[in-house]
């Protein structure tokens, strides 16, 4: 009984790590996505 909460909770924290892993990816990808759309805004003004 016990091994199997362990396991569950062993596979719940790798979800949640993937999760951020993704979420942050995300960020920085919508993040130098801005970045280069405020660079364009620059360079064509």
């Amino acid at each position: 009984m016990s091994n199997n909460n362990l396991e569950k909770t062993k596979y719940r924290e790798e979800v949640e790590l993937e999760w951020l892993d993704a979420f942050e990816a995300g960020l920085y990808f919508h993040i130098s996505m801005d970045v280069e759309s405020n660079l364009d805004n620059t360079l064509n003004d």
